[in-house]
């Protein structure tokens, strides 16, 4: 077996991203993020219900295929690390071929560079991030950090890796390996068929059959990839799920690809706010996006403990693993500009989806009687400038009233909107009411005259 040699640097952490971050940390601009597209897919819903039921103690690894990451940006605990090799120490310690693979590999260099010498990649922070956003409220799940080469040869043995990997996890009763049930690959190769490629399609069905699903972007053109090809989008495994993109109107985007038999499903991808290399917050879209928010999603699934789920996970995880996609596919969003170009016509729904894993299970209690009869979950930022969201928790969908009260208890203005079954996205744009700096209270009352109350400070 070849031992792949190590060519690993390190760079001092910069502070000027500390404070960064420090400052997101301090003035909420996180929480904006977090918010970003999370009401359209009801992501919300879904982590009100993964709090109330029990987690796995297994750690799920979500393997992110991608550019090279600015590791310092992020939480440490995030990252996935090779618990069996010792970092260093230029021994293949685990027998996996890979030489100080502690926190992944560079398909791309054949070194244990996953960082780029501390540099990152313009691709490959923000899809990190992206997968992270999903994944950071369940600290269980961790991500595996795999930097891709751009030859098809680097692209099959990036998959191998993890094949591999998840292999030893299955033999050895989770002792060695990694449980990785999920690959993020925002990328693909345009204009290629998969007839021609029958090596790379078969790696799909050999992952499926360790447990493991794959999430793949289509291209960023409008074509028909059933008549033009793309890969692996044209591929018929059954543990490829490819995700085209749609925008806040669940309409596709005009530059993304589509397929009645080749493309899957649809995520809100178009104009997703997320890290970016630079360690600045910012727009980022495309199907590069949208996949993240499946592979998120998957991660998310594997955390929900059920004993006969996790122990269809260790005895059956080939079929397992087709359950998770057709709860996924069966749990999305029909929209009318998805008919009969993409098979399931629908955009993710996370809290459907989970619902459908629940009722496979006979769990459905756990989410039947989840939501308060109406709460304010948070108002953010808060302090506000200019504007603010308000997300609002209820058992019912009905409509209410919203009404900002100042310091003194003088109703200033007052508004309508609805809520749903589950938790709404209100956006309060201040500058249609013209306040000026202090305190105020914005209350919500509904048509059941239930009501909730909280402090807005205006800056």
């Amino acid at each position: 077996m070849k031992l792949k040699n190590k060519n690993r640097k390190t760079e001092k952490q910069a502070i000027i991203f500390r404070l960064f971050l420090f400052c997101c940390t301090l003035f909420g601009v996180q929480e904006i993020i977090n918010a970003q597209n999370f009401e359209k897919i009801q992501f919300y819903e879904a982590l009100k219900v993964l709090e109330k039921v029990e987690k796995t103690p297994k750690s799920p690894v979500i393997a992110i295929i991608d550019g090279a990451v600015r590791k310092e940006l992020f939480s440490e605990t995030v990252f996935w690390t090779n618990i069996h090799e010792i970092p260093n120490n230029n021994i293949d310690d685990d027998g996996n071929g890979y030489v100080d693979d502690y926190e992944g590999w560079n398909f791309s260099n054949d070194t244990n560079d996953v960082i780029n010498n501390g540099l990152g990649d313009w691709h490959g922070t923000p899809v990190f991030s992206l997968v992270n956003r999903l994944v950071s409220s369940a600290q269980k799940i961790k991500l595996m950090n795999l930097v891709k080469g751009d030859k098809i040869d680097e692209v099959l043995e990036s998959l191998r890796y993890v094949l591999s990997m998840r292999k030893k996890y299955n033999e050895t009763g989770g002792k060695e390996g990694a449980f990785i049930v999920a690959v993020n690959c925002s990328w693909g190769k345009n204009m290629l068929w998969a007839a021609d490629f029958p090596e790379w399609c078969s790696i799909y069905n050999e992952l499926g059959e360790q447990g493991v699903l794959v999430v793949s972007s289509v291209p960023n053109n409008n074509i028909n990839v059933d008549e033009v090809g793309d890969m692996p989008s044209t591929c018929r495994s059954e543990y490829l799920l490819t995700v085209t993109n749609v925008n806040k109107l669940d309409e596709k985007v005009v530059e993304a690809a589509y397929g009645s038999y080749s493309v899957d499903i649809a995520a809100p991808g178009d104009r997703s706010v997320t890290l970016l290399n630079s360690g600045e917050y910012g727009v980022f879209g495309g199907t590069s996006a949208a996949a993240p928010y499946v592979s998120g999603t998957i991660g998310l699934l594997y955390t929900v403990f059920i004993e006969q789920f996790q122990n269809d996970i260790i005895e059956r995880p080939q079929e397992t693993a087709l359950l998770i996609k057709q709860l996924i596919l069966e749990g999305s969003d029909k929209s009318v500009s998805l008919e009969n170009i993409i098979t399931s016509e629908g955009r993710l729904n996370v809290f459907k989806s989970v619902k459908l894993l629940l009722d496979e299970y006979g769990e459905n209690e756990k989410y039947e009687a989840v939501f308060s009869d109406l709460n304010i979950q948070k108002i953010y930022p808060n302090p506000v400038k200019n504007n603010c969201k308000l997300l609002i928790e209820s058992d019912r969908s009905e409509e209410v009233s919203i009404s900002i009260i100042d310091i003194n208890g003088l109703i200033v203005e007052t508004f309508s909107d609805f809520t749903i079954k589950g938790i709404k996205e209100v956006l309060i744009n201040l500058a249609d009411f013209q306040l000026s700096r202090g305190i105020y209270f914005l209350q919500v009352r509904n048509e059941s005259n239930l009501y909730d109350t909280t402090k807005m400070i205006v800056k």
